[in-house]
């Protein structure tokens, strides 16, 4: 008869795990026999607050509400419950004759929250001149990432680290803008800087090794990876990507061990769903299609919307000579050209605010303009003209392995057979970015924001 582990160190191993419900629940166990117990109830209010922490200070993105659903019914109740709020700093900062820095901040936050920028910058600002914090430099910054100003951001940031030499979570602030702005060298840098001063941090740890792995050196990748395991980090994401590594540095004793593991630790359809995926590329590496076919239709019937997966489905379709078969093809054309028409919306509205920015003190408007000539001009040169030429071209690009060339996806065509263009530009041109390459589904802030907000998980 084995012996059975202490509740008190199974509770324990529970919150190092991130099952923060079991281990609430098992404190809870041991409370009702011993009411007293500090050590409990101490592990069940830890349990309990990370369960239900969000960062309020971090740099977050859009979430899923204010990407799927109606803007104007979401915001209703909050938008009374922050305009209250904002009434009641407003005659509390008034009282204290505009001098107290703390009531600014809350009334810059609140503007933020009713997403009245400019109203929330003024308001940050005002706070800095009486009191400069950490928090306010922080919460600045989020205004201005909102407003799309990222290099103002880092601006601000680095005058933070004027006035707080060190400080990790500016650090960490510019590391993610440099790494949105897709300069992964800076921001490797800038992690370096957060692991000299905390070489615990999580993010930045995650970062590195992923840094790393997308340079082609996935042995230095395994180690930062194996240093977050032995941390505490237990989750998904971070054996899908001790996965990835074991088997790019042909460790492969490991490597279905952690997909294996990181499949037992899914939370939801799309993680189970990216695994497969991840699952797909190692069967291509080791040469066995018929593995990496079962794989991505696995990674599909979790998540139906995996766009990858449709893709390399439809190129291991290509290989075989089934180009006018490929599997789920309107699908995957509908899906793509839903999602680019949506992006175009969306880069519509970014470029009347660059347009905007142009036409500024400068007087540049004419320079705006003629860029935008020169890409039309550019444009039509590559798409050519139908001529008997740009035919023989198609054939032979159609003829290599479409991973020795992209091309460029004509969305807006009309001509006949477009669709089937449209397919085959797509497949070229994502197998020689997606199938073909080191595309690791690994996104270090997944790891970091699991530690940071349990209940996110993506």
């Amino acid at each position: 008869m084995g012996s059975e582990m202490e509740p008190l160190l199974l509770a324990w191993s529970y919150f190092r795990r991130r099952k923060f419900q079991l281990c609430a629940d098992l404190c809870t166990q041991m409370l009702e026999k011993s009411p007293y117990d500090q050590a409990a109830w101490i592990l069940k209010a830890r349990a309990l607050t990370e369960m239900v922490y969000v960062d309020e200070i971090d740099v977050d993105q859009e979430g899923i509400a204010e990407m799927i659903l109606d803007e104007n019914a979401i915001a209703q109740v909050p938008h009374e419950l922050f305009s209250k709020a904002l009434d009641l700093a407003a005659l509390s900062t008034e009282h204290s004759q505009y001098k107290d820095w703390w009531w600014k901040v809350q009334i810059g936050k609140c503007y933020y929250r009713l997403g009245m920028y400019r109203e929330a910058e003024k308001q940050f600002k005002s706070a800095l001149k009486q009191q400069e914090m950490v928090d306010t430099f922080l919460y600045l910054a989020k205004v201005y990432i909102s407003l799309d100003q990222p290099v103002t951001a880092l601006n601000l940031f680095k005058q933070g680290l004027d006035k707080f030499p060190g400080e990790v979570t500016l650090l960490c602030g510019i590391a993610r803008i440099y790494e949105e702005m897709n300069n992964i060298s800076s921001a490797t840098e800038y992690y370096k800087e957060v692991l000299k001063q905390d070489n615990t941090h999580v993010e930045a740890i995650a970062c590195i090794g992923s840094n790393h792995f997308y340079s082609d050196q996935p042995e230095v990748a395994l180690r930062f990876y194996r240093r977050l395991l032995q941390m505490g980090v237990y989750n998904c994401q971070l054996f899908n990507n001790l996965g990835l590594c074991c088997f790019y540095a042909q460790q492969y004793d490991m490597t279905l061990t952690s997909f294996e593991r990181a499949l037992s630790l899914a939370e939801n359809e799309e993680e189970t769903a990216d695994v497969w995926y991840n699952l797909g590329h190692v069967a291509v590496g080791l040469g066995d299609t018929c593995l990496a076919h079962q794989c991505f239709r696995l990674a599909l019937v979790n998540n139906n919307h995996h766009a990858e997966a449709y893709n390399n489905l439809a190129v291991l379709e290509m290989r075989k000579g089934h180009v006018e078969q490929l599997p789920a093809v309107d699908v995957l054309v509908d899906s793509i050209c839903a999602l680019t028409e949506s992006t175009l919306k969306e880069q519509d509205v970014h470029g009347s605010a660059e347009s905007e920015g142009y036409n500024g003190n400068d007087g540049s408007k004419g320079e705006y303009e003629a860029d935008k000539q020169v890409e039309l001009a550019y444009n039509e040169e590559e798409d050519g003209d139908d001529r008997e030429e740009d035919v023989q071209d198609d054939k032979e690009k159609l003829q290599m392995d479409p991973a020795d060339y992209g091309i460029r996806a004509d969305l807006a065509s009309d001509r006949p057979g477009s669709k089937r263009n449209l397919v085959e530009s797509l497949i070229s041109f994502h197998e020689s970015n997606s199938l073909c390459g080191d595309t690791a589904r690994t996104n270090p802030k997944v790891v970091a924001a699991a530690v940071k907000s349990p209940q996110q998980t993506t």
